[in-house]
């Protein structure tokens, strides 16, 4: 069952941002916020990048950026053609394909 915010504040936040009597600490907060303008930037350059631009926003659930991702790699490597005779295994490193 997904978690309320009231959850997720206690179990997660809380004692990231409370002192010892349960008030806000406003530059724990701050420092919260500042990671979390970090993660809010970076994110969506790494989804951008994955999934061949289809995703960018970082609220997304992780299935859908690896379905996206894994749809974007195979429309790259989609005209790839093997000999018919090979039993190479191809290996995806980033987004190169290396044939071992």
């Amino acid at each position: 069952m997904k978690e309320n915010y009231k959850e997720i504040y206690d179990k997660y936040w809380k004692e990231n941002v409370e002192d010892e009597n349960g008030n806000l600490d406003k530059d724990k907060v701050m420092r919260e916020l500042a990671d979390y303008w970090f993660v809010l930037g970076e994110v969506p350059k790494v989804y951008c990048h994955v999934t061949g631009n289809r995703i960018s926003k970082p609220n997304t659930y992780a299935s859908e950026v690896i379905s996206e991702a894994d749809e974007h790699y195979n429309d790259i490597h989609a005209d790839i053609e093997l000999p018919k005779s090979s039993t190479r295994t191809m290996i995806r490193r980033s987004s190169e394909m290396y044939i071992v």
